[in-house]
């Protein structure tokens, strides 16, 4: 489909070399492309070579998204039809927290206040708890580590990562911690999360008790934000 003004496709940026990905970020950004994709599960976030990716993506205005599935240290696997499929598709929004500790704690999104991370389909039940636990962890080691924030890790979260998620049961209750601005509705069509064709009747079901400003951002001026589209 062609609706430049609707749709965008995101890069899927080579993980093998960070030069290499921050080179086709680049391409990619001359292109008109409006954001990118890194798998990042067999690579070394923490590593300072990545420096050089970050300071692309904030340099670009693009934004990167990590995304679930495929995490090197699950022991499950997705087995069409049979049990693990379930197991799997269970655990798999988790996937992202290890990546998330990483780029806080490395120092990554520290560095690079313009870099904007994209947490796709992690959902967004877990992430209160672990906001916290980060916090609690900074706060009792920071003073020992060989690099620490001034910001704590919930207050990076909050300035630069956005995560995604599709229908929730507590997702109403969730959004006013993590905040309304970190935080963008899918529908994950055509896949089985996803709440297509009553996508609205199903925004008005779990979010309608949310402010329609908090709700707007959510839905729509959010992503248009991040992506570059027209309000």
């Amino acid at each position: 489909a062609h609706a430049p003004d609707r749709l965008c496709v995101l890069a899927f940026l080579p993980n093998h070399s960070p030069e290499a990905a921050a080179g086709e970020l680049e391409r990619c950004a001359a292109a008109g492309h409006r954001g990118a994709i890194l798998s990042v599960f067999d690579t070394d976030l923490g590593d300072p070579a990545w420096d050089r990716l970050w300071s692309a993506a904030a340099s670009t205005g693009l934004p990167i998204s990590f995304h679930i599935k495929g995490g090197s240290w699950s022991g499950l696997s997705y087995r069409m039809g049979k049990w693990q499929s379930a197991a799997f598709a269970s655990i798999m929004p988790l996937q992202l927290d290890e990546p998330l500790a990483t780029m806080i704690f490395c120092g990554a999104l520290d560095r690079h206040p313009g870099f904007k991370l994209v947490l796709a389909e992690s959902g967004l039940g877990w992430l209160p708890w672990f906001l916290s636990r980060m916090d609690m962890e900074w706060l009792a080691l920071k003073d020992k580590l060989d690099y620490a924030s001034e910001l704590a890790p919930s207050a990076l979260f909050k300035r630069q990562v956005i995560a995604t998620f599709e229908e929730e049961e507590n997702a109403a209750d969730v959004i006013p911690v993590i905040g309304a601005d970190s935080c963008m509705w899918a529908s994950d069509y055509p896949h089985t999360d996803s709440t297509f064709p009553r996508s609205r009747e199903a925004v008005t079901e779990s979010l309608g008790s949310l402010s329609q400003d908090d709700l707007g951002k959510i839905t729509a001026t959010n992503c248009a934000q991040l992506y570059g589209f027209p309000e």
